[in-house]
C-alpha cells in the first residue's frame, strides 16, 4: 500500500538518473533497487521513482529515513507497473 518516492519526472531519462542515483543508498539500506514506473499527477502523466512496497506507513517511513531528505511516502495507488 506504500512506497518510498524519489521524485516524479517529464521524461524517462530524468527519472533513470534519479534512480541511478540512489541505486547504491537503497542497496547499503537492504531496500529494493527504484524502480521507474508511470504516475498521473495533475492529469498529467510522469515517470515516477519508487522504492519498496510496504503494507504499513511506519515501514515506509524508516526506509524514507534512509534514503535521505528527498525521499517522500507515498501510496501505490495510481502506480502503473514499471517500465
Amino acid at each position: 500500500k506504500f512506497t518510498v518516492s524519489l521524485g516524479s519526472f517529464s521524461t524517462y531519462s530524468r527519472a533513470q538518473m534519479q534512480a541511478d542515483r540512489h541505486r547504491a543508498r537503497a542497496q547499503s539500506a537492504n531496500l529494493a533497487n527504484p524502480r521507474i514506473v508511470k504516475v498521473n499527477v495533475g492529469g498529467k502523466q510522469l515517470y515516477g521513482v519508487r522504492v519498496g512496497r510496504f503494507q504499513d506507513r511506519a515501514a515506509a517511513d524508516k526506509a524514507r529515513q534512509q534514503l535521505g531528505a528527498e525521499a517522500k511516502i507515498a501510496t501505490t495507488d495510481g502506480e502503473q507497473p514499471g517500465i
